[in-house]
């Protein structure tokens, strides 16, 4: 089903996660997609959809870096809101449990890869790049503080 968006690339999600004393938590992901392209770089004329967190289905349009919005995949014509990304219990317990792998490393945005039957790691970065989870959002000016507000000390 995420092949339909542009046949021939991997468009990988990339999962936040934080890790502190109540555990692991997931705390956003996006969807990338190619255009025209084998790769789905965000910076590499590839495109970026908000994902609910809890059911896997994209919320917003897609977006690029030049702030083109795409209700539909310009290839395909495959609409990005409301598709419900495959296998996505698979996609967090992945996402979640890699959190384990290196003592110490309590924040990091997985990219990973849907396929047919299951999930699989592409790779773990130590700076997630959260241009990927505000840019749906530029467009209407909404922040996404929010989302790391619960993690982050208050200080007076």
């Amino acid at each position: 089903e995420v092949d339909e968006f542009i046949p021939g690339c991997v468009c990988t999600i990339r999962v936040v996660t934080l890790m502190d004393d109540g555990g692991v938590h997931t705390i956003c992901a996006g969807m990338r997609f190619g255009y025209n392209s084998i790769t789905d770089n965000f910076s590499h004329d590839g495109m970026v959809a908000d994902i609910n967190v809890e059911t896997g289905e994209i919320i917003t349009d897609a977006i690029d870096k030049k702030a083109h919005v795409y209700d539909l995949h310009p290839v395909s014509g495959k609409r990005f809101k409301g598709f419900k990304v495959p296998n996505w219990d698979k996609v967090i317990a992945l996402a979640e449990s890699a959190m384990s792998v290196q003592e110490g490393v309590n924040y990091v945005g997985w990219d990973i890869a849907v396929c047919e039957d299951k999930a699989v790691l592409v790779e773990g970065n130590s700076m997630p790049d959260l241009v990927l989870i505000q840019a749906p959002y530029a467009p209407v000016k909404k922040g996404m503080k929010y989302l790391f507000s619960p993690y982050m000390e208050e200080t007076n």
